[in-house]
C-alpha cells in the first residue's frame, strides 16, 4: 500500500471513531438527563423561553402603555419607529423560541422503559449531530435577536 493511502486510510478511521466517540458520549448525557436532552439543549431551550417570555412581557407593558397614553407624549418620528422595531422583534423573538422548541421536542429522547431509552437516546444522539447545523443556525438568530431586543430597548428608553 502506498503511504499516502494508508495514511487516508488512518485518517478516515481516525474520524470514525471521533464520531462514534462524541456519538456515545451524547446519548449518554441524553440517557442520564431528566428531560431527555443534552445539556447544552436544555440550556438553550431555557434562554429562549426566558427571552420570549421577557419578550411578551415588553409587549404586552408597551401596548398597556399605549393604552394609557392619550394625546400627551406620542412623538410620530424616532420614538414610535423604535417601538415598532422592539415590537417586531418581540414577536421574532416569540417565533424563534417556537421553531426552537419544535426543533428541540424531535431531539428528545422518549423512551418509557431503560432499553428504550437507551435506543431512543443513541437515535436522538445521531440526530442531534446530523442536524446542529439548523439548531446552530437557531441559536444564532436567538442571540442576534437578544442584542437587538438590547439595543431596542436601550433607544425606546432612552
Amino acid at each position: 500500500m502506498e503511504p499516502l493511502s494508508a495514511l487516508s486510510v488512518a485518517a478516515a478511521a481516525v474520524q470514525f471513531l471521533d464520531f462514534g466517540a462524541q456519538l456515545i458520549g451524547d446519548a449518554r448525557k441524553i440517557y442520564s438527563s431528566s428531560r431527555g436532552l443534552t445539556p447544552e439543549f436544555i440550556e438553550l431551550s431555557q434562554v429562549a423561553k426566558d427571552l420570549s417570555t421577557l419578550s411578551a412581557a415588553i409587549d404586552a407593558k408597551m401596548q398597556a402603555s399605549k393604552l394609557g397614553e392619550s394625546e400627551h407624549q406620542t412623538p410620530a418620528g424616532m420614538q414610535a419607529e423604535s417601538e415598532q422595531t422592539l415590537l417586531r422583534l418581540c414577536h421574532e423573538c416569540k417565533a424563534i423560541e417556537a421553531e426552537l422548541q419544535a426543533t428541540l421536542g424531535k431531539l428528545q429522547a422518549q423512551g418509557t422503559t431503560k432499553l428504550r431509552l437507551a435506543v431512543d437516546s443513541l437515535v436522538v444522539a445521531l440526530k442531534g449531530l446530523l442536524s446542529t447545523t439548523s439548531v446552530d443556525d437557531l441559536k444564532e438568530r436567538l442571540y442576534q435577536a437578544r442584542s437587538q431586543v438590547t439595543i431596542a430597548l436601550l433607544v425606546v428608553f432612552w
